[in-house]
């Protein structure tokens, strides 16, 4: 990677962590506004509800890239769609054709509920933007069906390729793939 890039991601990924930290700590009960202002119990319930969905889902991404490495991210799909109107956060490459968000959702959760299918989990690909929702180009559905019918399960979502593999390598995240059943990558260019 070029010293350049390599170190814009770095300095993204720094604020990126310093926002996620500013997260954590307003969960803790800590505020910026007025240090010295009592605070409610850190273990009032409520803090976790103050954060937006898309707070949450970039603490959990950032939880799983620790400082130093660069590591695949999977989140749920409740995880991934629950807030999300971002229609530049999956299948982007689309255009006109692209579903709306709630499609894609409504979609993965029902092959998520078929007997045959272990998890269905989205790959973060880009989560640098604190003003965007986290992007996605990959969907993985581990199964134990066939490569063909995997495809007509996700062909509405009219994906680019899908192939029987992690698209890079098993993200530290996801679950160990049972027996008989194979991680398929569904992605969009």
């Amino acid at each position: 990677m070029p010293e350049m890039q390599l170190a814009e991601e770095t300095e993204m990924r720094k604020r990126v962590r310093y926002v996620a930290i500013l997260f954590g700590a307003t969960l803790l009960g800590c505020s910026r506004e007025s240090p010295t202002k009592p605070e409610a119990s850190r273990t009032d319930p409520t803090r976790e509800k103050q954060m937006t969905n898309h707070d949450k889902l970039i603490a959990k991404i950032v939880a799983q890239n620790p400082p130093g490495e660069v590591r695949e991210i999977v989140v749920s799909l409740e995880d991934f769609f629950t807030g999300n109107d971002d229609l530049d956060s999956i299948g982007c490459n689309l255009g006109e054709q692209q579903p709306p968000i709630a499609e894609f959702y409504r979609r993965l959760r029902e092959i998520r509920s078929k007997p045959d299918v272990q998890d269905v989990l989205v790959r973060i690909s880009d989560y640098d933007d604190p003003t965007s929702w986290p992007y996605t180009d990959t969907v993985y559905i581990i199964s134990s069906a066939s490569l063909e019918e995997v495809k007509k399960w996700v062909s509405p979502l009219m994906p680019d390729e899908v192939y029987a593999e992690w698209m890079y390598r098993k993200p530290p995240a996801a679950p160990d793939v049972k027996q008989g059943m194979i991680p398929f990558s569904v992605w969009w260019d």
